[in-house]
């Protein structure tokens, strides 16, 4: 059995690349493969070791379909380790996090102005003036500009960062955060950082990591025929 050339290392990588691109975790699961880049050598190393072994062999009907498979139990346990670590590695779409994630965005109108207290919360302003997170321009005696719109100081109350995370996160999250800080109170600053968290953690939960081998029988599946169409063409160009 030839160890295979170019061609064979061709149609090997791309048989590779279909099976961990961006929707090939799971089935029907809108997922990927984690360490895609890594798994792929490791499907084009396992197709070269099946051909140079002759581990997996195919019988086949007059029109060249699959309709018997014989395999060694070497190359039975190479596939099984391979499938377990797709499996492994697999991360899975959640649309209902999805939608938290664009909820959380919505509310806490993260585009918009981060109105503030400024005769209230003057370290917090200065830290968020500091990290850019809004502009305020001036402050004339009761009146705010920001972007040179003029508010007032009545606007700002009703606008804090505080406002927005219990409109978006509920009072109990509300009181969960001001029993974090403690005697030391809250600022501005304190409730944009909150924010921020909030959202980060909804953004994380849209793939998480399957971390077990629900997949693996799938995977297994799919090593094998691809395989058989690798080996397949391989044969066809040796014909030739």
């Amino acid at each position: 059995m030839p160890k295979g050339g170019s061609g064979f290392r061709n149609a090997a990588s791309g048989a590779a690349a279909s099976m961990t691109g961006r929707g090939s975790g799971g089935r029907g699961s809108g997922g990927y493969l984690d360490n895609a880049d890594r798994i792929q050598k490791d499907i084009v190393g396992l197709y070269k070791s099946l051909y140079r072994t002759n581990g997996v062999t195919f019988e086949r009907d007059s029109n060249g379909n699959v309709t018997g498979v014989k395999m060694t139990r070497n190359a039975r346990a190479q596939i099984d380790a391979l499938a377990n670590a797709m499996s492994q590695n697999t991360m899975i779409y959640s649309r209902e996090a999805q939608e938290r994630y664009k909820s959380l965005i919505r509310d806490f109108r993260t585009n918009d102005p981060v109105f503030i207290r400024l005769e209230d919360s003057a370290k917090s302003a200065r830290e968020q003036i500091q990290a850019g997170n809004f502009k305020i321009r001036t402050r004339i005696q009761n009146e705010y500009r920001v972007n040179g719109r003029p508010i007032s100081g009545r606007t700002f109350r009703q606008n804090t960062m505080r406002e927005r995370y219990l409109e978006a996160m509920g009072e109990s999250a509300v009181r969960e955060v001001e029993t974090s800080r403690g005697s030391g109170g809250t600022t501005d600053a304190t409730w944009l950082n909150a924010a921020n968290r909030a959202i980060d953690s909804a953004r994380s939960q849209i793939y998480t990591r399957q971390g077990n081998n629900d997949y693996s029988s799938s995977y297994f599946s799919s090593i094998v025929r691809r395989y058989a169409d690798v080996s397949r063409d391989a044969e066809s160009r040796r014909r030739r």
